[in-house]
Parts: C-alpha cells; structure tokens; sequence
C-alpha cells in the first residue's frame, strides 16, 4: 500500500475490420511501467513488496479448471487478506483470471508448466522454447502480469542446466524487455547453478516442516540467514516463493504439533518475524508467498492426508486460522525500503 493515493486506470482498446459488415475486437489494458535493480523491484518508479501466495486452479466439485464462480470468490478473499500478488503455480492461468486480475489490481508471475524438469536436450529446449512464446504472446498485454517465471524447481545443480536457462532466457528476454524473468529454485546455495542469470532470485523453502519438522525455534535463524546469502552471493533481490505447513482444518494442539493450525499460525509468524528482520538489515527481499492460498486435491500419498492442506483456506475457500493471521499483516503491513529518500510511496 502507499501513503498517496494512487489511481488505476484500465483502457479499452478497439480494433475494427474495415469491411461493410464490421467487426470489432476489444481488449482492456493498462500502462504501468516496471524495473529491477540488485535490490530493489519498483513498479511506476515506486518499491514494490509482494504480499501472496501459490495457486491452484482447483476446487470441491469443479476439479481442475477456470470457473467464474470460484474466480469470483477467490479475489474477494485475495482482497480480503490484504494480498497484492499471487503466482501461477505452476503453469500459465485461465486469461480470463488475468484479466480479472487487471480488473482487481493484482499482480501475477505467470509460470510455465515445467514442473520439476530434469532432462536439459534440444528436443525439449524447442518445445520449452515455443511454450514460452505462446506464453509471453497470450499474456504480455496483462499489466497485471509482472514477471515470467521459466520452471518451478528445475534440477539446476546439474551443469548442462546453466546453458539451457541461459538460452531460455535470452529467448524470452527478446520477446519481453519490460518484465523480469526467473525460475523458481529449490537447489542449496552451493548446488544452484543456473539462477545467477535470471532478474531475481525466488526460492522455495520449508523451514520446520520438510526440514527439522516441528522445530519451530530454527525458522528464523536457518531463512534469515540462508535469504542473506543467496543475495550476497549473487548480488540480486529475492523473493520466497513458497514456505507454510499442513492444517487440518479443525484440529488443535497446544503446545503446537504438525498438522495443527496452532503449529501452522506460529510457523508463518516466526516467518513473519525474519521478513521483518532482513528488511531492517537491508537484506534485498522483495517478497514473501505463501504456500498456498486454498487446500487442493492430490494424488493419494501418505504424506498428504488425502489433500494438500497448507491452504490458507480449505478447499470449500472457508478460513482457517491462519487466514486471519495472515490478513492481520498484509492489511497492515507498510513497506519502507531502505534504500529509497522518500519512504512514503512504497506498494
């Protein structure tokens, strides 16, 4: 949020066929500009702090897939959170969930389908590189889309990997000059290969849930420190693309234990905590997104008790604790960049 106001405009851009019969083909858009520093990310000049989460196009009874109802529901309580951004985990939306987001003034990193890709070979470079065209082609009019992300947790401790992203990279870079590009990593610091050549660091980490389960005490130290030297060491902005906990919708425990939402509210509030810090520190972090906004359906695992329910909400989009903890911050957070003069038009 900013101090001022700031007024958002969208506009309605018209084509028409110049025959006897005319056609017309409309489209909304906005003008917003972008850019990216080794610190900092500003939106119309302005430092830009990402409050969101990962998605699913999923639902009780729809399945998979866009539905307007459900469209509808999910950005009154995006709004209803305080948030300002969700990711598109991890493949590209609906385009009429885009231009609801222009619509709502939410912003969005589009993502490819190339979840957990392991295999780096020409044959699926080509195929890579045409889905990143279709991508960028379909949604780079979206002024809510703010960033292209390549792949969700590639393999790139593997040395073959460095010279795929580079050539993706500069594929998309040339299609796209406006917007930042990444992947979203999952790699330790000393196996990530491939990021340092992407706009913006993004990590997914789970810091007393996957690692050192229910040991609350250690979030703080193991995310602050690791956050302060993926940026150090490679001299850009990073953002969290994913950390939370299971809860089950219901279920209580105190002293707090995995699967309660009492374990999962003090796990994002110790996270809360170490964001708050490495902003003071003026450690480069752009952002913070949870995972994940509803409860979704999984294959049946037993890790999973028959859902992924590290939603904020249930699958049914019904609170669980943690949406209210959440709420309380976003709807008061206030960014304040430590390395602007004025501070007071932060987003």
């Amino acid at each position: 949020m900013s101090a001022k106001t700031h007024i958002a405009y969208l506009y309605t851009f018209q084509v028409k066929t110049n025959n006897e019969n005319s056609d017309y083909y409309r489209m909304r858009i906005g003008v917003r500009t972008l850019q990216w520093t080794s610190k900092e990310l500003l939106i119309n000049n302005e430092p830009l702090y990402l409050r969101g989460f990962g998605k699913h196009e999923d639902s009780i009874i729809r399945g998979r897939g866009y539905d307007d109802a459900l469209s509808a529901r999910d950005f009154y309580l995006i709004k209803w959170l305080g948030a300002n951004s969700f990711r598109t985990s991890h493949y590209p939306y609906a385009e009429e969930t885009l231009q609801q987001a222009d619509s709502e003034g939410v912003l969005v990193i589009v993502e490819s389908a190339a979840c957990n890709l392991r295999i780096f070979g020409p044959d699926v470079m080509k195929f890579h590189k045409g889905v990143m065209t279709e991508i960028v082609n379909r949604d780079k009019n979206h002024p809510s889309v703010i960033m292209w992300s390549l792949a969700n947790e590639p393999y790139n401790n593997v040395e073959v990997s460095v010279p795929y992203f580079q050539e993706l990279y500069q594929h998309v870079r040339k299609m796209d000059p406006s917007r930042p590009i990444t992947f979203v990593n999952s790699q330790q610091i000393q196996n990530a290969k491939a990021i340092e050549y992407m706009d913006i660091l993004t990590l997914n980490r789970y810091s007393s849930w996957y690692s050192d389960s229910g040991h609350l005490e250690l979030i703080q130290h193991q995310t602050y420190n690791e956050l302060e030297a993926f940026t150090k060491k490679f001299n850009k902005p990073i953002l969290l693309t994913e950390y939370g906990a299971g809860a089950i919708s219901g279920l209580h425990s105190l002293p707090e234990t995995m699967w309660s939402e009492d374990y999962h509210v003090t796990l994002l509030q110790e996270h809360f905590k170490t964001f708050d810090s490495l902003i003071f520190n003026k450690i480069p972090i752009i952002g913070e997104m949870i995972w994940n906004f509803a409860d979704f359906k999984t294959p049946q695992e037993y890790i999973r008790p028959g859902l992924c329910v590290k939603g904020l909400f249930t699958r049914e989009r019904q609170p669980k604790m943690a949406a209210y903890v959440v709420k309380g911050r976003y709807d008061t957070f206030r960014y304040i960049s430590p390395w602007q003069n004025n501070t007071l038009n932060c987003v």
